[in-house]
């Protein structure tokens, strides 16, 4: 059970001399400790009478017991400490929550009995009476803030009460000008303390709802949705004028520390406000700027790696405060919060590995950026190269998968622009890896594998570009690079397409018999991929190919002409089509009991052992 500490972090004394105390922060988070979570209103009941006695104790309030007793009121002139002023606001909750419990059991008995229903009715009207003396003391001793938030709880608490003796109209008024009151506090704080006030206002619309259905039925009306949400908002000048007053006050004393550091994660902007976290933040993006200006990829390396030292430091921080925070407050929005920290962390690590493999792509892509090395994949064998295609295809690999857990991260709270970015980024890192599938087959010679993949990647890069244009990205500059980098792949894949050709349709004179053989070959993939169309260069561009691919441009149309398009024993599907091959089958000898085995009796050797044989057997115990 909590005992007082549990609460000390949401009650704050003022420099100024007057009591500050977050009356709903401080009453929601022993709600949450202490039953409300399950409803269990009795167990609440109880933990205010034992913390009441705590504090009268600790304050010397005592009251005595039996024939000695002895009230002592909680008057302005002895709140000399916000913990004395909880001493009323327990009193108030204690009689609310004993009210809630017999209410309750009213519900479930499901009968309307008399003498239950008075004990509610007092219970309701002691719990207003108690949050009035409240309302009366912070008007006293407590600061604007207090005051509002007193008056706020007072009204929740008070309609309540009228709302079980069926006065809505009442009520109705009450409910509008506290949510007025929160909704107006709630700006003035930080993104987790906000929640609360969130949660609280809901409740209050909750009951705003109740009140204006049962005024409708009283006046045989009908409920209207757009009325409730026209009558829901009341514009209060008192309360926006106090309101004023106090951001004026906080700006004077700098409520907002300076250098605090903000993240903004899911649309939503959340603190830091320990002091190492916050450091450590402001370190990755020092180390992040100078990752990002180093051009040497063997000077970086060191530093990625510092970059994830961080991080790990930074997780295990949160998690210890998120631990430490869970024991004290206990609810699922705060469990929300450091959940949020610990996403934004985990994508700054993300971002980081995609960061890394886009700096190795860079440097080994430079080898394969123009047609002249290319052509050296077709014409050089054994050709050793700095890196090999199947190499780069890893880290496009390791990209694709990481883009996929950004993706992924999106899902709660998706930004639709981000997401549109990430997915443009997943499509060129799927075609760049299989372009470089294609260069694995030119460096090994299989022309007809690479043949069938530049086509395939024409079609991939048509349906990027398509997507290019329809999201609008032109106007990102990030995203430039990829659309460069998708040209000049279209520009290699017509020439590996070419060539591929002509080296599987050059002719070939057979050593034996001196006769010169052509290498029939269908140009397309399949309909599905291709969708029938031929891709063909007319004579003027055939021409500026023609020194690499060493073929008239006649015998290059009639092989075209001449192909057999129907068809599709030689073409390679990608992907493979694996549904066509055969498990390995599993024999079950089905005819064991029907066959009759030869007797091999006679084949066998009988002998018996002589008497040292029997002899070494018994002793042996054999």
């Amino acid at each position: 059970m909590s005992d007082i500490k549990n609460t000390d972090n949401k009650i704050n004394n003022n420099n100024s001399g007057q009591i500050k105390l977050d009356i709903l922060l401080v009453t929601s988070t022993m709600q949450h400790q202490n039953g409300l979570r399950v409803n269990d209103y009795n167990r609440y009941s109880h933990f205010c009478r034992k913390k009441i006695n705590k504090l009268r104790k600790l304050f010397k309030l005592t009251q005595g017991k039996g024939k000695k007793f002895q009230r002592v009121e909680i008057t302005p002139e002895k709140v000399t400490d916000n913990k004395i002023l909880l001493i009323a606001i327990l009193e108030c909750e204690r009689n609310w929550s004993y009210g809630m419990y017999h209410k309750q059991e009213l519900t479930a008995i499901g009968e309307d009995i008399k003498r239950l229903r008075y004990e509610i009715t007092r219970k309701f009207k002691r719990a207003s009476k108690n949050a009035k003396d409240v309302v009366n003391i912070c008007d006293k001793v407590a600061d604007i803030q207090t005051q509002l938030e007193a008056q706020a709880y007072f009204n929740v608490i008070h309609s309540n009460y009228l709302i079980f003796t069926r006065k809505f109209k009442e009520a109705l008024e009450l409910l509008k000008t506290a949510k007025n009151i929160y909704e107006k506090i709630a700006l003035l704080k930080d993104t987790i303390e906000t929640l609360e006030y969130k949660e609280k206002i809901n409740n209050i619309i909750t009951s705003m709802r109740l009140c204006i259905y049962n005024l409708s039925t009283e006046k045989d009306m009908i409920f209207d949705e757009n009325e409730f949400e026209k009558n829901v908002d009341v514009e209060d000048i008192e309360i926006t004028e106090k309101i004023e007053e106090i951001k004026k006050k906080n700006s004077e004393i700098n409520v907002i520390k300076e250098g605090e550091y903000i993240i903004h994660y899911q649309n939503m902007s959340i603190p830091i406000k320990n002091e190492k976290l916050k450091e450590l933040f402001i370190n990755q993006e020092n180390l992040s700027k100078k990752i990002e200006k180093e051009e040497n990829i063997l000077k970086k390396i060191p530093l990625f790696q510092d970059y994830y030292n961080l991080i790990d430091e930074m997780i295990k921080i949160v998690k210890n405060e998120k631990n430490e925070n869970a024991q004290g407050t206990g609810t699922e929005n705060f469990t929300k919060i450091y959940s949020n920290i610990l996403n934004y962390i985990e994508n700054l690590r993300i971002k980081k590995y995609i960061d890394k493999n886009i700096s190795y792509i860079k440097d080994y892509q430079k080898e394969f950026n123009d047609i002249e090395t290319i052509n050296n994949l077709f014409e050089k064998e054994n050709l050793k190269l700095r890196v090999k295609p199947q190499e780069i295809m890893k880290l496009y690999d390791n990209l694709i998968e990481y883009q996929k857990q950004l993706i992924s991260n999106e899902k709660d709270n998706p930004d639709h622009s981000y997401l549109i970015d990430l997915n443009y980024r997943e499509k060129i890192y799927q075609l760049s890896k299989i372009f470089f599938a294609g260069l694995f087959y030119v460096l090994n010679k299989k022309f007809l594998e690479s043949y069938t993949i530049g086509f395939y990647i024409i079609d991939k890069i048509k349906e990027s570009n398509e997507f290019y244009e329809q999201q609008n990205l032109k106007d990102i500059s990030n995203l430039k690079e990829l659309k460069e980098m998708t040209d000049n792949y279209k520009k290699l894949c017509l020439f590996i397409i070419n060539t591929s050709f002509a080296k599987m349709n050059q002719s070939k004179e057979d050593k034996n018999e001196k006769k010169e053989k052509k290498i029939k070959f269908n140009p397309f993939l399949s309909d599905e991929i291709l969708k029938k169309d031929k891709i063909t260069l007319n004579k003027e561009q055939y021409e500026t190919m023609n020194k690499y691919i060493n073929l008239p441009y006649e015998d290059y149309m009639n092989v075209i002409n001449n192909n057999s398009f129907n068809n599709y024993n030689n073409i390679m599907q990608i992907p493979m089509n694996t549904s066509l091959i055969e498990p390995k089958p599993i024999i079950f000898d089905l005819i064991y009991n029907k066959f009759d085995y030869p007797d091999l009796t006679n084949k066998t050797k009988e002998g018996s052992k002589g008497i040292m044989g029997k002899l070494f057997g018994f002793l042996s115990g054999s």
